[in-house]
């Protein structure tokens, strides 16, 4: 069976569907019994007979067999930050909420609208509150006739909201990209190894006399920093012979990648 997530990260890769973690596979199942129930109420044209044949190919880890997203990625939509947890939780991912609190990006972005540091404070609800507050106003205007008063002006809008939950947005990329690497390099599936690097360039670039893979910057990879640490870094430049380039196919020399983070040699870099 082929499990394939987060269509830009082009991970996709194999595992027995025993593997899978049991809160994903509950999750499933729940929502594959509320299709059989109330079909109408997914956008899927699958006939009931098409879905069962699916789940049972699956369960016997049948080649060619993919878990449909549509019965993973499945919520009520308009959520607020407890809803998003539970979600996230659904599909095995425990304190999301710490996960992004802990996150250098959202740290900065909440420093820069409230003015002080989010280690100062200890309520999730005034830590999320804005995203909270959005999903009110969106459900006010929805079911009122008094939409101007409603709404946030668009200096807010613009310099506030907009900004908050882009990066919410890539926090909880981060966070998934990073649960799913620990889980392939748990099963051992098919991740690449960087290589050995030559040396460090200040504290956040790693330099090779020679590597022989194909990468593209802008893309995230999965580090092993010591036995019981993993990070995920960023890519933000990858240069040959002093020259930036988009990617590198084959063989290369005088190669320089740099990470959006402080990086030791020891490290250990993987991506797929």
């Amino acid at each position: 069976m082929s499990i394939k997530l987060l269509e830009n990260e082009k991970l996709d890769f194999k595992i027995k569907f025993e593997d899978i973690p049991k809160p994903i596979r509950d999750f499933y199942f729940i929502n594959i019994g509320d299709f059989l129930k109330s079909p109408h109420r997914y956008n899927i044209n699958s006939t009931s007979q098409s879905i069962i044949l699916e789940t049972s190919n699956l369960i016997r880890n049948l080649s060619n067999n993919q878990l449909n997203p549509k019965f993973i990625i499945r919520h009520s939509g308009n959520l607020k930050m407890v809803k998003v947890d539970e979600f996230f939780k659904n599909i095995g991912i425990q304190n999301l909420s710490n996960h992004i609190k802990k996150n250098p990006l959202f740290e900065d972005i909440f420093f820069d609208i409230e003015g002080y540091s989010i280690k100062e404070v200890s309520n999730n609800f005034k830590i999320f509150k804005l995203l909270d507050d959005l999903v009110e106003q969106r459900n006010s205007i929805a079911h009122s006739w008094d939409i101007e008063s409603n709404r946030y002006a668009n200096d807010i809008l613009l310099l506030h909201i907009i900004p908050f939950i882009k990066t919410i947005c890539k926090c909880l990329l981060e966070c998934t990209l990073l649960e799913s690497y620990k889980f392939i390099y748990k099963l051992e599936n098919d991740l690449i190894n960087l290589g050995e690097a030559s040396n460090i360039l200040g504290n956040n670039i790693l330099g090779f006399k020679n590597i022989n893979i194909e990468l593209k910057s802008n893309k995230y990879v999965f580090c092993k920093c010591g036995k019981n640490k993993e990070d995920l870094l960023f890519i933000e430049e990858i240069r040959v012979n002093n020259k930036t380039i988009d990617r590198i196919n084959g063989n290369n020399n005088n190669v320089t990648i740099k990470f959006n983070k402080k990086i030791k040699k020891d490290y250990n870099f993987y991506f797929y």
